[in-house]
């Protein structure tokens, strides 16, 4: 029975392994993971259909299919992409035409499949359900490699080559995690990934505190990978924030819904106390310099409610100063994110502190 010949371009080994071992059943499927030995494989011999991925390390994906669409003899090839979380990347590609962009969800390589058989006049898969899996065991590898890049980073933070280097390696992380459908991990994973292609595009935007995150950030993904810790996602967190700043609140939520947590805003230390006395929150984010109370006073007066005695308390100050700190732990908060903000390392911590409250209430 003839196969269907699907060229599959990635530089992620754990995704090559597993989309390869999973659609090989029913097409002739070949992987490469660089623009020359994509044009290599086209010029042998032209594929049924091409599976993209929009992050890789030499290349930018807009531009290797423009090249890969004039190597072609039938311009009419369909093209998938894999899930991922860069929509400016997605809308890039389906500028060409002929693309398929395909949604992050459970079950990834199904979806995938899927598609390839209805555009390739397949048969459909019978009785085929999408279902949760644990992410490949080689996920591990790849965290190790992203540590490894952020150590690089941290030690040389305007090395332009290095953020990319770890925007790609956050990339791999979060591919590799998504194959096991949504979870509290993926959630963490593609937010670093976000924060990681910000940087890489900016890199004069890290600090001390961005890094501090990014790495508390890799840490606790080793924590969720576990098998036995494996959260799956569940109703959006809520978030209470409370500063006196208005555009301090609207960033600071603006963030907090970009990873897809709630946000309450409270703008004196009373309006937080009315707020937390009727309603549970998953995190707290709260202003030192606030009117009324400092944002220490509050934080021991919201640790004397038993709704919020280990609720997840972030500090948000200019100040990081060793006082400060000794202040913040001795009131009852559990960290800092130093002032000016990055939208994107907001968001990374709160769903840290979230899904670190889940697993200690678990």
């Amino acid at each position: 029975m003839h196969r269907p010949r699907v060229l599959i371009i990635t530089a992620n080994p754990v995704i090559a392994l597993a989309y390869a071992e999973r659609l090989e059943k029913a097409f002739s499927v070949e992987v490469v993971g660089s623009e020359g030995a994509a044009l290599s494989a086209i010029s042998r011999e032209q594929p049924a259909a091409i599976v993209l991925d929009l992050v890789l390390p030499e290349v930018s994906a807009p531009e290797l299919l423009e090249t890969i669409r004039a190597s072609l003899r039938v311009k009419a090839v369909p093209v998938f992409t894999l899930p991922c979380i860069h929509g400016a990347l997605e809308q890039a590609v389906q500028q060409s035409g002929g693309v398929t962009v395909m949604e992050r969800g459970t079950d990834p390589i199904l979806r995938v499949e899927q598609a390839l058989r209805g555009a390739l006049d397949l048969a459909p898969l019978a009785g085929s359900t999408l279902s949760f899996r644990e992410p490949p065991a080689e996920t591990a590898a790849l965290l190790n490699s992203l540590r490894a890049g952020l150590h690089t980073v941290s030690h040389d933070a305007g090395n332009e080559h290095a953020w990319r280097a770890l925007a790609v390696q956050a990339h791999h992380v979060t591919d590799a995690i998504a194959l096991g459908g949504p979870s509290a991990a993926s959630q963490v994973a593609a937010a670093f990934e976000a924060l990681a292609a910000d940087l890489a595009a900016m890199p004069d935007q890290a600090n001390p505190s961005v890094l501090c995150t990014m790495s508390q950030a890799a840490d606790f993904l080793g924590v969720l990978l576990e098998p036995t810790r494996l959260l799956r996602e569940a109703e959006a967190g809520r978030v209470l924030i409370v500063d006196d700043e208005p555009s301090a609140l609207q960033l600071v939520s603006a963030a907090v819904q970009f990873v897809g947590l709630v946000p309450v805003q409270a703008a004196t230390p009373s309006a937080a106390l009315a707020a937390a006395s009727g309603s549970h929150f998953d995190v707290i984010f709260l202003d030192v310099g606030l009117p009324e109370m400092s944002g220490f006073e509050l934080c021991s007066q919201l640790r004397a409610t038993s709704a919020h005695d280990r609720t997840p308390i972030v500090f948000l100050t200019g100040m990081v100063t060793f006082n400060n700190r000794a202040r913040s732990s001795l009131s009852g908060g559990n960290d800092f994110v130093g002032k000016p903000f990055h939208l994107l390392e907001l968001g990374l911590k709160a769903l840290i502190w979230a899904h670190k409250g889940k697993l200690q209430s678990a």
